[in-house]
């Protein structure tokens, strides 16, 4: 199994936005909460995948990572099978 980052570069408050806006809510209320005020939020401040290396693998040549804007909105306006 590889676990693959996508060609965009996203925070987790920038994707809710992103889904929030998708689902016809308001963005604005989705809001930050401050790493120090959950345990859930223990990450590194950059733990964003790099996969530039996974194109010299042969097991995966062909495979294009999807972009998770558009990955989003597939699935929100599409359904899961779409993707």
């Amino acid at each position: 199994m590889v676990h693959l980052g996508g060609p965009r570069r996203l925070s987790r408050l920038a994707w809710a936005r992103h889904i929030a806006e998708c689902c016809g809510a308001d963005p604005a209320l989705v809001r930050p909460a401050p790493q120090q005020s959950t345990a859930y939020a223990c990450r590194p401040r950059n733990a964003c995948l790099h996969s530039t290396r996974a194109g010299q693998l042969p097991e995966l040549s062909g495979l294009a990572p999807v972009d998770v804007l558009e990955a989003t909105d597939k699935l929100i306006t599409q359904g899961e099978e779409q993707l």
